[in-house]
């Protein structure tokens, strides 16, 4: 499937959760939180696209935990987060950004 709005209207939603999935994250836990608070009940094909790209990324446990993580914390501290997932679970995304090791790539 295609995303059909914003930014990156017409990638696929693979292509969107392996190129900006930070972006992707925060959507996601803000459709979430708009669905909760009855904002998100419209049938509109924008909103329902939202919904798909929800479904498929609760696909992989990792995203599902990026997402709680963003709707628990909030975007102050992200820098000082840990990633979660893949092999810079560990890490926090502020020590994967500025990290000199030229194995981790930017």
């Amino acid at each position: 499937m295609e995303v059909q709005f914003g930014l990156y209207r017409g990638q696929t939603f693979q292509w969107l959760l392996t190129h900006d999935l930070g972006y992707t994250v925060g959507l996601l836990a803000s459709h979430e939180a708009e669905c909760e608070a009855g904002h998100g009940s419209s049938s509109s094909p924008l909103l329902c696209n939202k919904d798909a790209l929800l479904e498929y990324a609760r696909l992989f446990k990792g995203v599902t935990a990026a997402i709680v993580d963003k709707r628990r914390t909030g975007t102050d501290s992200e820098g000082d987060r840990l990633v979660g997932f893949s092999e810079y679970s560990t890490l926090t995304y502020r020590e994967l950004y500025e990290s000199p090791d030229p194995q981790i790539s930017r």
